[in-house]
């Protein structure tokens, strides 16, 4: 049995989760109940306004890895902090960054959420935005973990995660993007 406080051992693993975690924000779905006037607006418009033509495969993944490599940067920052507070054992810190990286997350989901693939790439979109919503929940109970100080939880949303971000990869190159997934 881990004792609450003892998680040291796991800071190596938790860096690296974060890691891939993080970087598998971009695009990241949002699981946030609440919805504010200004989304639903934005979605009533977007419902309402003229379709556009279909995209190709290639055209899909370039839309898609351009938003992804928009968030690569704030990604990595948030990544090297977290590093930083995993290495000197500040665990509200490793929260607060894993709070931040969701936060990242919503403008990111909002513009991956209006893309549509085309009818051939469905199946892996709903894949890839699935892993991306699960991810989403490891990095909120993650952060709940640290504040607690909870080693054996920490441990288990890291085989999580680590499962998940797996799932994205594989969406993700099924999608043929470039930038996008683990």
């Amino acid at each position: 049995m881990t004792r609450r406080g003892d998680c040291r051992p796991v800071w190596e693993g938790l860096a690296a989760v974060l890691a891939v975690v993080a970087l598998a924000g971009c695009g990241s779905s949002s699981s946030s109940p609440t919805t504010t006037a200004s989304a639903t607006t934005t979605e009533t418009t977007a419902t309402t306004a003229t379709t556009a033509p279909a995209l190709t495969r290639q055209q899909f993944a370039t839309k898609l890895d351009d938003i992804c490599k928009r968030g690569d940067t704030a990604e990595k920052r948030l990544e090297a902090a977290y590093a930083k507070a995993a290495d000197a054992g500040d665990y509200a810190k490793a929260a607060s960054l894993n709070e931040q990286v969701n936060r990242l997350a919503v403008p990111f989901n909002a513009e991956v959420a209006k893309l549509v693939p085309p009818a051939s790439e469905q199946a892996a979109f709903e894949r890839y935005m699935t892993a991306n919503r699960r991810l989403v929940g490891v990095r909120q109970r993650l952060a709940a973990a640290l504040r607690a100080r909870d080693a054996e939880t920490i441990t288990q949303l890291q085989d999580v995660g680590n499962t998940e971000v797996k799932a994205r990869t594989v969406a993700a190159i099924d999608l043929g993007t470039k930038n996008c997934g683990g």
